[in-house]
């Protein structure tokens, strides 16, 4: 059975692929919890363990225009990738993660 679901931590701003040909950027360290359904992404969990950030910027190769309370998207059509701006808890929900819906 498969779960359908990649984790990641990230040490600093980086970029991986993973196996199915989903590529996640970040613009800092983080912890991402990305959960797929039917080879599109259903939701994102994203925390900062550093409990420094206000802002987290993600980029996807894939192609979305939800934005929520916390998000903003920016998909980019002639590349079909997204990058997803994320406002980050702050005062005492430093560190708390969120998750984003898609």
């Amino acid at each position: 059975m498969q779960l359908n679901i990649v984790y990641a931590v990230f040490y600093q701003a980086g970029t991986i692929k993973t196996p199915d040909n989903l590529t996640i950027g970040i613009d800092s360290p983080c912890m991402v919890m990305i959960r797929r359904e039917n080879d599109k992404i259903s939701s994102i969990t994203v925390s900062d363990p550093t409990r420094k950030l206000s802002k987290l910027n993600i980029s996807l190769n894939i192609k979305t225009d939800k934005s929520g309370d916390h998000f903003r998207t920016s998909p980019d059509k002639r590349t079909g990738t997204t990058k997803l701006e994320l406002d980050m808890p702050q005062e005492k929900f430093l560190g708390k993660s969120i998750v984003i819906n898609l």
